[in-house]
C-alpha cells in the first residue's frame, strides 16, 4: 500500500476531502466549486457564464485602455508609471508561485498572494471557467485548449475592440464637424478616403499592441498549462500507473491522453516557446525601425524604458525567467526544499545579470526591478523554513512585510509618476489656453484696425 500527500495543504484529513475538495489527493473541486488562482476550491457564483463574460470584457477594456496610454507615450516623453506597472505585474506573478508548493502559510498570509495571483495571473481571468466548464472532459484538457486558442480569441478580440474604438471616434468627431463642407465634394470624398484609411491602420496598430500584450501577459499560465500536461507521477502499485499531477483522475496513458497531448500539448508547449522567440527574432529583424514613429506606435511597450542596447532581448529574457520558474514548481511537486534553491538561484542570477547589464534607463525604475527581484529572493528563502504543515511566526512576518513592502514602493513609483504627469498636462493646458486668448486678442486688435481703416 503506499501513501500520497494531498496537493493542496489543509484539504485532506482522516475523514475525506474538505469541504469543496474531492477526487484523488482532493485535487478536484467539488460540484458548485471552482479553483481561484489554480489553486483553491470556492463556491461558485449563481451565474458562472455571466461572470466569466463580464469579467473578460472587463479586462479587455481594462487591457485596451492600458495600450492605449502605452502607445500615447511611446512617441512621447517617457512616463516611467508605466513602465513601473509591468514592474508590479511581474513581481506579482513570481510571487504567486508560491501557493503551487505544498507549504502551510496561515490564512491571511495565502490570501495575500491569492490576491496577487488574481491582480497578475490575467489567464485565470480569462480563462477561470471551472463552474462553467463541461464536466464530460477533464478540466486540464479544456483549460490547455483555451491556452492554445488564445492567440485566435486574443486577436478576434482586440480587433473587434479597436474597431468600434476607432470608427466610434471617427463618428463622433465627424458628428461634432457637421456637414458643411456639401459643396467641396470631391475634396471631401477624397478626405473621407484618407481618414478610411488612417483609421484601418489605428486599428492594426491597437490589434498588434493589445494582442502582444495579452499574450506576455498570458505567458505564465500558458507555460503552467503546458507543463501540467506533461508531469505524471506513479499512484498504484505498478511503475505504469501514472497520472497527471494536475489533476490525479487523469490517467497519463492510453488513447485519449495520447490524442489530447498530440492535438494540444505539443503545439501549447512549442507556442510556450515560439512567443519570447519571435518577439525578440522580430525586433532584431526590425532594429533599424526601432527609432521610428510608426514602428513604436505598435511595439514601443515592449522595448520602452529598457537600455537601446537591450531593447530586443530583455522582455523575451523576463518572459523566460518566469516560465523556469513555472516548470521548476510543476515538474518538483512536492520537493519543498529544492524549489526553494531552485528559485532562489533564478531570481539570484537574475539580479546579477540586472546589475551587470542594468537594463533600464531610469534609475528610479532600476531600483524598482532591484526591489522587486530581491524580494522574490527572500520569498522562496524564508519559505524553506515553513514546514509543510508547520508555521515558523518569523519567516511569515518577514515574508509578509517584504511583499507589502514592495507593493507600497511600486505603488508610491506609480502614484508619483500619475501626479506628475498630470500636472504636466494640466500645465500644457494652461498653456495652450493662454496661447488661443493671446492669438484672440490679436485678432481682435486686427480687426479693430482694420474697421477704423475702413471708416477713415
Amino acid at each position: 500500500m503506499a501513501f500520497y500527500s494531498c496537493l493542496t495543504p489543509g484539504v485532506c484529513s482522516q475523514d475525506g476531502c474538505a469541504e469543496g475538495y474531492m477526487g484523488g489527493l482532493c485535487a478536484d473541486c467539488a460540484p458548485g466549486y471552482g479553483k481561484t488562482s489554480g489553486v483553491e476550491c470556492s463556491p461558485c457564483p449563481t451565474d458562472p457564464v455571466a461572470r466569466v463574460v463580464v469579467f473578460d470584457l472587463l479586462m479587455i477594456l481594462m487591457l485596451t485602455a492600458y495600450v492605449y496610454r502605452l502607445r500615447a507615450t511611446g512617441l512621447e516623453r517617457l512616463d516611467k508609471h508605466m513602465i513601473a506597472v509591468k514592474i508590479l505585474f511581474t513581481g506579482l506573478q513570481v510571487n504567486s508561485f508560491v501557493l503551487n508548493m505544498r507549504v502551510q502559510i496561515p490564512t491571511f498570509a495565502r490570501n495575500f498572494f491569492v490576491l496577487q495571483g488574481g491582480m497578475s495571473q490575467i489567464g485565470q481571468v480569462f480563462f477561470s471557467y471551472d463552474c462553467a466548464s463541461s464536466p464530460e472532459t477533464p478540466l486540464v484538457y479544456q483549460q490547455a485548449l483555451l491556452y492554445l486558442l488564445s492567440p485566435l480569441i486574443v486577436i478576434t478580440g482586440s480587433f473587434v475592440i479597436a474597431t468600434l474604438g476607432v470608427f466610434l471616434k471617427r463618428a463622433i468627431t465627424k458628428w461634432k464637424r457637421g456637414l458643411q463642407q456639401q459643396e467641396k465634394k470631391k475634396e471631401g470624398e477624397a478626405e473621407a478616403s484618407k481618414q478610411q484609411q488612417k483609421s484601418w491602420l489605428l486599428v492594426r496598430d491597437y490589434t498588434t499592441s493589445a494582442t502582444v500584450l495579452t499574450l506576455s501577459l498570458l505567458h505564465p499560465g500558458m507555460a503552467l498549462k503546458a507543463f501540467n500536461l506533461f508531469h505524471c507521477v506513479v499512484m498504484g502499485a505498478a511503475d505504469t500507473d501514472l497520472f497527471l499531477t494536475a489533476e490525479p483522475s487523469v490517467r497519463c496513458s492510453g488513447s485519449e491522453y495520447t490524442a489530447w497531448i498530440g492535438a494540444v500539448g505539443v503545439p501549447l508547449l512549442l507556442l510556450v516557446i515560439l512567443i519570447p522567440v519571435s518577439i525578440s527574432t522580430y525586433l532584431l529583424r526590425n532594429r533599424a525601425q526601432l527609432t521610428s514613429d510608426e514602428f513604436m506606435l505598435r511595439w514601443a511597450f515592449v522595448y520602452k524604458g529598457y537600455q537601446p542596447k537591450l531593447w530586443c532581448v530583455w522582455e523575451s529574457f523576463v518572459m523566460a525567467r518566469k516560465a523556469i520558474l513555472v516548470a521548476i514548481f510543476v515538474f518538483l511537486p512536492g520537493l519543498m526544499q529544492y524549489q526553494a534553491l531552485l528559485a532562489m538561484f533564478v531570481c539570484g542570477v537574475s539580479i546579477f545579470l540586472h546589475l551587470l547589464f542594468q537594463p533600464f534607463s531610469s534609475l528610479i525604475l532600476h531600483r524598482l526591478e532591484l526591489l522587486n527581484l530581491t524580494v522574490s529572493t527572500l520569498l522562496y528563502f524564508f519559505v524553506q523554513f515553513l514546514a509543510p504543515l508547520g508555521k515558523n511566526v518569523a519567516s511569515i512576518v518577514l515574508i509578509f512585510l517584504s511583499q507589502l513592502g514592495f507593493f507600497v514602493c511600486a505603488v508610491v513609483v506609480i502614484g508619483r509618476g500619475l501626479c506628475k504627469k498630470v500636472k504636466r498636462l494640466r500645465t500644457e493646458h494652461l498653456s495652450r489656453t493662454q496661447a488661443k486668448s493671446t492669438c484672440g486678442d490679436h485678432q481682435g486688435e486686427t480687426e479693430a484696425s482694420e474697421s477704423e481703416m475702413t471708416l477713415a
